[in-house]
């Protein structure tokens, strides 16, 4: 049996024209609002419950717009299902919390390539994935094996938060992260991983257990991102053969530089207390204060501005329609917002839910919001699967804490928009956008599992923390990056800067402690002077295609190169100071292979630089 596998999740949140469908309605008034059913002026109700009131004035072909411009997710397993002969994978799958997938024995399951690099905040991998939030159970002893392989580079399985994953007499082939086990349960029997990039991929809260297991001719075979070093050992049950690069990757052990403080909030005025049920329009100008909790969408339309004033709590309860275990609650901003938090009493944006969990509700989004002033300060983003989301609309964020989101922050064609003195913690990723310029300055970034992705972007990242990211580091594609004055360390790796028409200044940074490359350059023009590189699993300096100028450097501490050339173009190096070793003796060049350029590293600095960079005990 043949068949191809996508899965289309409900019509309101996957299509569309589905998405447009109340809308039009309003066109022939089935949503319209009784007669003085508008707020005269902002909220200050008590013990107050709104239901369903939708504006329907000018606004409404923006609410058009919104819903042909929402990205559509991948398929999401709507049941329990079983495969077994022929599968073809088109998009990203998710096997959701509560359901399991069975793949029976002799099962060739075949990956479409990915259109494009975007990720969807669920999944994990730019290639075609197959996600598992639920139970995932392959195989049989035995018998004939269960084969995945990709029309070319594909995903791999993914093993999210609270998923449990247990493979029989598997082979996997060819993937960016054959298995990829992040906050979940692992279970390995006579599985074979051959080719792609990483074999096994172990983050945080994996548990793991593996038997007569086999990773062989992929790059790196483990990457081991689980905890301290110390206190784990290293995975049992594996055999590596024919690595490219590496066995064994560990990020390194190294005790926190930086340890945060999450904002206090006081409870709010048990007196002012709202409650939203169902959509529900800020139409003109609007303050809110104490507690409101939302259990639908709130749209600021685009001549009103809504204002939250300091100690405002914004709860929003859990509604998810399509099964994926995500929450839907949102307050779209066409108009303005101005989130006025105060140092002792922040605005906060939070699930409602008894217990919380990253991903109960889904963003407060700017589109296209035509207001210069749209600002967030000392506000508190929560539970989040995009907790701040901007599209063609500026917005400032300064003194902000995000924690246990999703994504925290996301935007795109959003010129100069501003993150400043913001704390990120403890969310899967903290920062991605593009075609857009930005400025992010002053922030602190801890243990995130990604911290940084910027596609097409004119960006400045300067005088910022980054530190323990476990699964992705800093990585810049087509852009303009000014990268100063950073302490970034202890994660996968570090700065990442590729494609064609990149340029970079990478200039008086501390970049150490990873398990791959510190600072990787791929086709990126510019400059990387008085910077300290210091540890780092493979290569402090990877260059491939590029021409940078590497001077004033202090390098040391490479677990395989200090410089290593990836292209047939020569190389100027020459000013660094390289560790107290021979420079020949790290650099890998035209000397180890005649088909490379040569890496011009004479004359060296004979002392260390006196660097202007971020000091470990910041």
């Amino acid at each position: 049996m043949q068949h191809r596998h996508r899965l289309i999740a409900p019509l309101l949140r996957r299509c569309p024209v589905g998405r447009l469908l109340p809308f039009c309605l309003l066109l022939f008034g089935v949503a319209a609002p009784a007669p003085g059913s508008m707020p005269a002026a902002g909220p200050t109700w008590s013990g107050a419950v709104r239901r369903g009131s939708v504006w329907r004035g000018p606004f409404l072909c923006g609410l058009l717009l919104l819903g042909l411009a929402t990205p559509t997710p991948g398929a999401i397993l709507a049941a329990d299902e079983t495969w077994s002969g022929a599968v073809r994978v088109e998009e990203d799958l998710l096997v959701p919390p509560g359901r399991t997938l069975t793949i029976l024995s002799g099962t060739r399951v075949t990956f479409a390539e990915a259109p494009s690099t975007k990720t969807e905040p669920v999944f994990w991998n730019p290639g075609t994935e197959l996600a598992v939030a639920g139970r995932l159970v392959i195989g049989a002893a035995g018998q004939a094996p269960v084969v995945f392989d990709g029309d070319g580079p594909w995903g791999g399985v993914v093993a999210a938060p609270g998923g449990q994953v247990t493979l029989v007499n598997v082979r996997l082939a060819g993937a960016e992260e054959a298995l990829l086990c992040v906050g979940a349960g692992c279970e390995l029997t006579d599985v074979v991983v051959e080719g792609g990039e990483y074999g096994l991929v172990l983050g945080p809260g994996a548990r793991f257990e593996a038997r007569e297991v086999t990773v062989r001719g992929a790059r790196v075979g483990v990457l081991d991102a689980r905890g301290m070093p110390g206190s784990l050992p290293p995975p049992t049950g594996v055999t590596l053969e024919d690595l490219a690069d590496a066995g064994l990757l560990r990020v390194p052990a190294e005790e926190r530089a930086v340890s945060p403080v999450a904002p206090v909030t006081a409870a709010p005025d048990p007196g002012e207390r709202v409650e939203f049920v169902g959509e529900y329009t800020v139409a003109r100008d609007e303050t809110w204060r104490g507690q409101v909790v939302l259990a639908g969408r709130v749209t600021v339309v685009p001549e009103a501005v809504l204002t939250l004033a300091p100690g405002t709590r914004v709860l929003f309860r859990k509604r998810d329609s399509n099964g994926d275990g995500l929450g839907e609650g949102e307050l779209l901003v066409l108009g303005g917002i101005r989130s006025r938090g105060l140092p002792g009493s922040p605005v906060v944006f939070a699930s409602a839910e008894e217990a919380p969990a990253p991903g109960d509700w889904d963003k407060v989004s700017l589109i296209a919001s035509e207001d210069p002033d749209n600002h967030f300060a000392y506000t508190v983003f929560r539970h989040g699967v995009q907790a701040l989301h901007a599209h063609f609309s500026r917005f400032v964020a300064t003194d902000c804490f995000f924690a246990e989101n999703l994504r925290a922050v996301q935007f795109q064609e959003s010129e100069g928009s501003t993150v400043r003195r913001s704390v990120f913690v403890g969310n899967k990723q903290a920062l991605r956008f593009r075609d857009s310029r930005v400025e992010v300055r002053g922030n602190v970034l801890l243990d995130n599992w990604y911290a940084v992705h910027a596609f097409r972007c004119t960006l400045e990242f300067v005088d910022n923390v980054v530190e323990g990211t476990a699964l992705g580091g800093f990585l810049a594609k087509e852009s303009e990056v000014w990268f100063t004055g950073n302490r970034v360390l202890r994660g996968r790796d570090g700065l990442r800067l590729k494609s064609p028409d990149s340029r970079a200044e990478i200039t008086g940074n501390l970049l150490g402690g990873f398990a791959e490359d510190a600072l990787s350059l791929s086709q990126v023009a510019g400059t990387v002077s008085g910077n300290r590189l210091d540890g780092a699993g493979l290569d402090l300096i990877s260059v491939e295609d590029a021409a940078p100028r590497i001077s004033g450097n202090q390098l040391a501490g490479a677990g395989r190169h200090a410089v290593h050339l990836k292209g047939a173009s020569d190389l100027d190096a020459r000013g660094n100071h390289w560790g107290g070793t021979d420079p020949g003796s790290v650099i890998h060049d035209r000397e180890d292979d005649p088909q490379l350029g040569a890496v011009l590293w004479q004359p060296a600095l004979a002392a260390p630089p006196q660097l202007s960079v971020p000091d470990r005990n910041w």
